[in-house]
């Protein structure tokens, strides 16, 4: 039965990874989208995005160790298909392997707790979560249980409070995103009081404040290098983002209203790929889950302390998850418009699920461990959970993040499994070995800032920020570019473009025409650049040519509040 239960625990990690041992990477969305960590690193580690017009970087922590890792990686010449795998395992891996550490620590059940951490890591919620592959926001779903590991573990140590903040800027790059980070932050803190119990069987308030306080002290001391100027720059935000906005984007995610509670039963209410939302939908699934879940609530203890706080955390995270969504939802109303930066959490489903999974976990490890005696042996309930978690990747194997979109009755199957095109590749590693001083202008202009770009003749297509861009050293123009500056998408049209005094205005040397770039959110126009006077093409790889522009003039970048007399420039 051990075996057994190994197996299906683990089977979900080993499907992850079998696409990837053929030609395939992973790839896609706004998390994924480099293929080459040096250009990556050249136009984000810097204190100034070089991406459009540029503008200042406050959030210090989007570059993190993993980035470093794949930086060297590639400096040693190892394939960006190797860098992709390990990518891969940090994101859907160290989730896993965070959660069993902390589950061994507290429960010493090495079979338990690598069922749980199965649960934690690869049901409905989590695994949508980390469908959008940003290892700069999701691997929040690793660093809250394994901060807590070093937490528990190392609890009576001289070096606890050392090791945490070190851990703390280990994986400072899962805090980028600031709403993600506050809710990391409280679902540390409100797991003192949990773990001050089992160790001493009691609560000891004042003991309980003092551990807070010190943790506390000790995460914004590692970490005040990006806190403060992410401070700084909430300000000046607030600025442009009223408690109206914030507010009409939060109720833009009730996308359950009526059945929120039912979605956060079977852990389908956070849905990032449509066919991850498929997973429950199979009755012998649905027949494990909630034959579990009925054993649950109907043997669960609910006069231990233990239980009754961890339900009292499933509760308040539902309670804000939930957002202004009845019942109680003028709370979250008002916390949005007077609290300041409270909207921030303008998401609540997204951000709020974090800790909502965590304690759900917890709930569940400390149930089935403690069924020791009952009737009903607890490997069965183990078994249980593992069919509700393997089944959905048994059938869905690569088909796990697919999309499909039909334009113009053409249907494209959007892939996270996927196989470059060699003409892409070509073009990316032509441009990187050219010096660009100025801009590429990429043609056809989409009015999004994602592209939809065909691989192969079978309509298998890539979605999310261009890899093709994202992987070059070079400075691309987007219309997004413009449109954030407030100027109009009318400079972009046809007309506008092939004139001599755009390409000066925004300084574009060179132009990028991608004949794979599908019409996903429409284009602004289709230009023709071949055997006009002003353009010379200087490298084509399949449906992909790069244009010089003839007469281009270089790019002057001013600072905003500083002035230069251009008339003492020589």
């Amino acid at each position: 039965m051990k075996i057994l239960l190994s197996i299906f625990s683990l089977l979900p990690a080993l499907i992850l990874f079998i696409p990837l041992l053929s030609n395939n990477i992973l790839l896609g969305g706004e998390g994924l989208f480099t293929i080459n960590y040096s250009a990556f690193f050249n136009k984000f580690f810097s204190f100034w995005f070089t991406d459009g017009f540029g503008h200042p970087n406050v959030l210090f922590n989007f570059i993190g160790v993993p980035h470093i890792i794949f930086l060297i990686l590639e400096k040693l010449n190892f394939s960006y298909k190797v860098i992709n795998s390990i990518y891969v395992f940090i994101l859907f891996l160290l989730p896993f392997i965070s959660f069993f550490l902390l589950s061994y620590q507290l429960t010493k059940k090495k079979i338990t707790s690598l069922v749980v951490s199965s649960l934690y890591c690869f049901n409905t919620l989590s695994i949508s979560y980390l469908a959008s592959l940003n290892i700069t926001n999701s691997s929040s779903l690793s660093t809250l249980p394994l901060l807590l590991f070093i937490y528990v573990k190392y609890y009576n140590s001289k070096y606890l409070y050392l090791l945490f903040g070190f851990f703390t800027l280990l994986f400072s790059y899962s805090f980028y995103n600031p709403p993600t980070f506050i809710a990391i932050f409280f679902s540390i803190i409100l797991f003192i009081p949990f773990n001050f119990y089992l160790i001493n069987k009691k609560m000891i308030f004042i003991d309980i404040f003092k551990d807070i306080t010190k943790l506390t002290f000790i995460i914004f001391l590692f970490n005040i290098w990006w806190i403060f100027p992410t401070i700084l720059s909430l300000n000046e935000a607030s600025a442009l983002m009223s408690s109206d906005f914030a507010i009409s984007w939060e109720a833009s995610t009730h996308k359950y209203k009526n059945q929120l509670l039912l979605n956060i039963l079977f852990l389908d209410h956070f849905k990032y790929l449509s066919s991850i939302s498929i997973f429950n939908n199979f009755l012998l699934i649905k027949f494990f889950y909630l034959f579990f879940l009925f054993f649950l609530i109907k043997n669960l203890n609910y006069k231990s302390i233990k239980f009754i706080y961890l339900i009292f955390m499933i509760l308040l995270s539902i309670f804000f998850m939930k957002g202004t969504m009845p019942p109680f939802g003028i709370i979250y109303d008002a916390l949005l418009k007077y609290i300041p930066f409270f909207w921030v959490m303008k998401s609540p489903i997204e951000k709020f699920s974090i800790p909502f999974i965590f304690y759900f976990s917890l709930l569940i490890l400390f149930f089935i461990n403690e069924r020791k005696e009952h009737i009903l042996n607890n490997k069965i309930l183990l078994l249980f959970i593992c069919i509700f978690i393997s089944l959905p990747y048994i059938i869905f194997k690569d088909n796990l993040f697919l999309n499909s979109f039909n334009q113009k009755d053409i249907t494209f199957n959007s892939k996270r499994y996927l196989s470059l095109n060699n003409s892409h590749i070509s073009m990316i590693d032509f441009i990187n070995s050219r010096e660009i001083n100025g801009r590429i202008l990429i043609l056809p202009q989409n009015l999004n800032y994602q592209s939809m770009i065909k691989l192969d003749e079978k309509n298998n297509v890539f979605t999310g920020l261009s890899f093709i861009s994202e992987s070059t050293n070079a400075t691309f123009l987007r219309l997004d570019h413009q449109i954030y500056k407030g100027f109009s998408k009318n400079v972009f049209e046809s007309d506008n473009i092939l004139d001599q005094t755009f390409f000066n205005m925004f300084a574009i040397e060179y132009v990028l025409v991608n004949m794979d770039t599908v019409n996903w959110f429409g284009f602004v126009d289709y230009i023709n650049l071949e055997g006009l006077n002003n353009f010379q093409e200087v490298y084509s790889a399949g449906n992909l040519t790069l244009f010089k522009v003839n007469k281009s003039n270089s790019r002057i970048s001013i600072p905003n509040g500083h002035v230069i007399n251009l008339n003492n420039v020589k």
